[in-house]
């Protein structure tokens, strides 16, 4: 009955341990730094990439060495970035970008945008031409 009791017990305790932990780290893991400039390091989701024809989909994050202010003066240590990239023209725009209170887009959301810009070329060596070069 004792040996029952505890065969029970740690196969409760293996399912907990292999469910409870593969949400965070999943959330951990998903964002590869991309490059590391003088505000901040930049980062990209691979999970997030999607592919209509020749445009790319796909989320980005900068992490700022130090606390940013929004327009409403707010502070903010994070944003994420959805961003279309034209593969065949080299060109890139951002869709929408949200402001975080905490580093890795965590904490609370500080602001919103919502936006389509302007396509703009994609110039050598910067942010989007490494993301680019990793999702096209």
């Amino acid at each position: 009955m004792a040996g029952m009791k505890r065969h029970r017990l740690l196969a409760g305790l293996l399912l907990a341990l292999c469910i409870w932990p593969s949400a965070p780290l999943q959330a951990e893991t998903r964002w590869v730094p991309v490059m590391l400039a003088d505000k901040g390091l930049f980062h990209y989701d691979p999970q997030s990439v999607s592919v209509s024809g020749r445009i790319s989909q796909v989320r980005s994050l900068m992490d700022y060495k130090q606390a940013q202010q929004s327009v409403e003066g707010k502070s903010y240590l994070s944003t994420i970035n959805d961003i279309q990239i034209n593969c065949k023209s080299r060109e890139a725009r951002i869709m929408h970008t949200r402001y975080f209170s905490e580093a890795r887009g965590t904490g609370l959301e500080v602001r919103s945008e919502g936006m389509i810009r302007d396509w703009l070329a994609i110039q050598p060596e910067t942010v989007i031409d490494r993301i680019a070069k990793r999702v096209c």
